[in-house]
């Protein structure tokens, strides 16, 4: 076979280049003049005494996290955005032994989604054998493979492929799933395709990606996770468009330094590299620890940022909760279990890049917490604006129209009756005695 190196392109012009230099310069001598500002020791608060004096450092580092945390989110997107690349299709090499697979949960996932995926995937450009990893030896989802001509393999009832959790095999999980598969038929592939049940390939999918493979050093290929329901409801649109900085200026820009992150709903993956690491994390984000550990052999990964399928998303507040909470547990799991010891083996940039987007989903503590913390001050504010009005400023008010009505000149009244007269001097004279005393 033929090696050659995957081409890529600029995605920005020299005078977008040159724009966009001048704005990073512009943004980090700004930044740096603010956190000179914001960690002088001077402002580290001294609300507690003694031993709970460590108190003030915990509260003033719950603040800092709580601003820094987004200035840190955006300023790594800007620095990857500087690399985005745009891929150069490249004409896949004959003869390649690929396969093209997808998973099925009954129960979980309605058959009709393989009455749709099903013929898709064996109508993709290029010769290749199509499978369905059934979960549930479903005699329906058998009947439609046949129907289509479609390989069928399914893991249940085996015990050698269903193992508890943190085992290669392990059941319930998609990396399990996928693995058995691998150990019983995949190894015999030079390149595989995975696509998610509810997704539906372009007719090129496999002719648009398998050419990066002719670089040895590519381990995998990335594809954007595109929803085409987005008119169903706000969630559905809404959940669309979170994805688009993740799937266009920050994978884009991964590619751009070979360090694309695997994507579970669509990726093609080389099956000797993935045989090298042991094959698929039987993991809740397999798909993430999977790439982090092909990176970390110095396998690289590239980006079509193109539309090869088109998927549904999340229609439902419930489902998108479902969605988010998978991905965020999954991926607080890699941190705080796997990002350690895999990361030590990655280049730089990619320990940067990866421990930083891991903290995605801390987001939304430093929003909860930031909410808390307004509501706080708003509290106390509101508090002592009431004191001061009820100790301050009625007070003021008060001792004004006593002295006013005390040495009024023009006062009638009191000047014909001498006695209230005095009677109302001595009251504003201790109101004004009380006043020096309390301030």
């Amino acid at each position: 076979m033929k090696h050659s190196t995957v081409q890529l392109t600029d995605v920005m012009t020299r005078h977008e280049k040159h724009r966009y230099s001048a704005l990073m310069i512009l943004a980090v001598t700004f930044l740096m003049v603010f956190a000179g500002i914001w960690f002088n020791a001077k402002n580290i608060p001294n609300n507690f005494h003694g031993g709970w004096h460590v108190m003030d450092f915990v509260l003033f580092f719950v603040v800092s996290y709580v601003v820094w945390h987004q200035i840190m989110m955006d300023t790594v997107l800007w620095l990857i955005a500087r690399a985005m690349k745009n891929t150069i299709p490249q004409q896949p090499a004959s003869g390649l032994k690929v396969a093209f697979i997808t998973t099925f949960v009954p129960g979980s996932e309605p058959l009709e989604l393989l009455e749709n995926i099903l013929p898709a995937m064996k109508q993709t450009d290029y010769e290749h054998d199509t499978w369905l990893l059934d979960e549930g030896n479903h005699p329906e989802a058998k009947r439609l493979c046949k129907q289509y001509g479609v390989r069928y393999f399914t893991r249940k009832g085996i015990e050698k492929y269903n193992q508890p959790t943190g085992h290669k095999f392990a059941t319930k999980t998609k990396g399990g799933n996928h693995n058995a598969w691998y150990d019983a038929h995949g190894h015999i592939y030079d390149v595989v395709a995975q696509i998610d049940t509810d997704f539906i390939p372009r007719q090129d999918f496999l002719t648009r990606t398998l050419g990066y493979f002719n670089d040895p050093e590519i381990a995998f290929v990335g594809t954007p996770q595109i929803y085409g329901n987005e008119e169903d409801s706000d969630v559905a649109r809404g959940a669309s468009e979170q994805g688009f900085t993740f799937y266009g200026p920050i994978l884009r820009g991964l590619s751009g330094r070979g360090s694309c992150m695997m994507l579970g709903a669509n990726h093609i993956v080389r099956v000797s590299a993935l045989k090298e690491i042991g094959y698929y994390g039987a993991h809740l984000t397999e798909d993430l620890l999977t790439g982090m550990t092909m990176h970390s052999r110095r396998f690289k990964s590239v980006y079509v940022a193109e539309p090869l399928a088109i998927g549904e998303g999340p229609s439902t507040w419930k489902d998108f909760f479902i969605q988010q909470r998978r991905w965020a547990q999954g991926c607080f799991d890699i941190l705080l279990h796997n990002s350690a010891k895999l990361t030590s083996r990655m280049r730089f940039r990619q320990q940067v890049y990866y421990l930083i987007m891991q903290q995605h989903y801390l987001s939304g503590v430093t929003i909860a917490a930031g909410i808390i913390r307004s509501c706080r001050c708003t509290l106390f504010l509101a508090c002592r604006l009431r004191w001061f009005l009820r100790c301050f400023s009625w007070q003021r008010i008060y001792r004004s129209l006593l002295l006013t009505l005390a040495f009024q000149p023009g006062s009638s009244a009191l000047t014909s009756a001498p006695k209230k007269r005095r009677a109302c001097c001595r009251m504003a004279r201790w109101s004004a005695l009380q006043h020096s005393q309390f301030t």
